[in-house]
C-alpha cells in the first residue's frame, strides 16, 4: 500500500513524524484529503483540527494556524503549537481552547490598534488652530 510521509513541526521540534495513509485538513474552502499520488499542493490552515491515518489507526492533532505542504509524498505541516490525540472527544477541549486564545490575541490587538487611533486623533486635534 502506497503511503505519505507526514511530519508535523512546531518552534519547539517536530510533533509528528509518520507514514500515513491518509491526511485530512481544512482551509478556508472547507475541509479536503490527501492520498498517495495526489499532485502538490499548498494550503493555508486556520486553527482547528487534521486528522491522518497511520499504522496505529486514526489519529486527531489540535493545530494553531498553520502551512501545510505536500511536495513529492511527503506532508510538512508548520504550525506555532499542535497537541496529537487518538481520542476525538479529548481533542475537541483542545481545538475549542486554541480557538478561544486565538480570539483571546484578536481582541487584544483591536484594542491596542484602537488605542493608537485614538491617541492618533488627539494628537490632530491638538495641532489644529
Amino acid at each position: 500500500m502506497r503511503r505519505l510521509h507526514l511530519e508535523i513541526r512546531t518552534p519547539q521540534g517536530v510533533v509528528v513524524e509518520t507514514e500515513v495513509t491518509r491526511v485530512v485538513a481544512e482551509d478556508r474552502d472547507g475541509w479536503f484529503g490527501l492520498l498517495p499520488g495526489r499532485l502538490d499542493v499548498v494550503a493555508v490552515l486556520p486553527p482547528g483540527l487534521l486528522l491522518f491515518d497511520d499504522a496505529e489507526g486514526e489519529a486527531f492533532v489540535a493545530v494553531d494556524a498553520a502551512l501545510l505542504e505536500l511536495r513529492g509524498g511527503r506532508v510538512q505541516v508548520l504550525t506555532q503549537a499542535a497537541q496529537l490525540s487518538r481520542d476525538l472527544d479529548g481533542i475537541g477541549d483542545e481545538v475549542e481552547a486554541r480557538l478561544r486564545q486565538r480570539q483571546a490575541r484578536t481582541a487584544l490587538r483591536r484594542t491596542v490598534l484602537e488605542e493608537l487611533a485614538r491617541e492618533a486623533r488627539r494628537r490632530v486635534v491638538r495641532r489644529q488652530p
